[in-house]
């Protein structure tokens, strides 16, 4: 007996949607950041890390950011040479740094985030406070089920 044939719509499977969306919302966001101070995905992504986090090593941000050690590595080269990282070597193992924003890694990020909170609001008024919380309380639900299917992988 011949096995029916499934299909799969795309623009109705949940994962392409938010894989889509959120492609679509980061680069939007990094319009800002990128032309007005030079700044990629990225490396907004490892300054907003190192911001709220200080003093963290660069195997903290693959795991936060989920980025890969190389790309993480160059991010983080290209940030020092920049003079917006600070990398210090860790006194109980010298083959690991701790890195921070330095000063003027600080003043650039303070400029950012006004303007990136800024775009989110503008992206959220359309939804209700409500909408909101739902949407907030939804992607919660979806990552803690997602951590329990990965656990029994």
């Amino acid at each position: 007996m011949k096995k029916e044939h499934q299909a799969l719509q795309l623009h109705d499977f949940l994962p392409y949607k938010i894989n889509i969306l959120s492609k679509r919302i980061s680069h939007s966001l990094s319009l800002i950041y990128t032309t007005e101070f030079g700044i990629t995905i990225p490396e907004f992504r490892i300054l907003v890390w190192l911001n709220s986090h200080p003093n963290i090593y660069a195997k903290d941000l693959c795991r936060f950011t989920l980025m890969d050690k190389t790309q993480v590595s160059r991010v983080i080269h290209s940030l020092e040479k920049r003079s917006l990282l600070q990398r210090q070597a860790d006194a109980n193992d010298q083959r690991s740094y701790q890195l921070f924003l330095t000063p003027q890694g600080e003043a650039l990020i303070q400029e950012i985030i006004p303007k990136a909170i800024e775009w989110e609001e503008n992206l959220l008024t359309s939804l209700s406070s409500r909408q909101y919380m739902n949407l907030q309380n939804a992607l919660e639900k979806l990552e803690a089920q997602l951590q329990a299917l990965e656990a029994k992988q």
